[in-house]
């Protein structure tokens, strides 16, 4: 996942830019590891965020409550 962030970001910003944007993203989310196993049953699953219960936000959403947190 953080290497198809860090190649999206590349494509307009230079490399400090995107290594500072993924430092602020690593304090706000946890990197879990994963195998085959999981990756099959997740696509074997039905679950669709549009009709669950979760609280999702929209990728802008989540990207102005970075912004505007910034110390």
């Amino acid at each position: 996942m953080l290497s198809n962030i860090y190649y999206l970001l590349r494509k307009t910003s230079k490399y400090e830019k995107v290594i500072e944007h993924l430092k602020m993203l690593m304090n706000i989310v946890d990197v879990l590891t994963t195998n085959k196993d999981a990756v099959l049953e997740a696509l074997h699953s039905e679950f669709n965020y549009k009709t669950s219960n979760l609280a999702i936000m929209e990728p802008e959403t989540s990207v102005n409550l970075v912004k505007f947190s910034k110390p």
